[in-house]
């Protein structure tokens, strides 16, 4: 364990990823999942695991605007 943390120090610098505004714990990636397990449940609806795996690489890229500002354009343009 030792070694494996002092491999990762940098990593674990919580105060300077609080001072660049990351979230450091794991409510918002709880969060995320619960929210989109429930609107893939939604009344009616019916996915395949393709399907499922698609909407879901979606709503993360949409949820990271700097991904998602840079693969809309190239995937909207016709």
């Amino acid at each position: 364990l030792q070694g494996y943390m002092g491999k990762r120090l940098e990593m674990l610098d919580y105060p300077r990823f609080l001072a660049e505004g990351f979230q450091i714990g794991s409510g918002p990636t709880e969060s995320q999942c619960k929210s989109l397990a429930a609107r893939l449940k939604g009344r009616g609806r019916r996915w395949n695991r393709s399907g499922i795996d698609a909407h879901m690489a979606i709503d993360c890229l949409y949820h990271n605007s700097k991904q998602w500002t840079t693969y809309w354009p190239k995937t909207s343009t016709p």
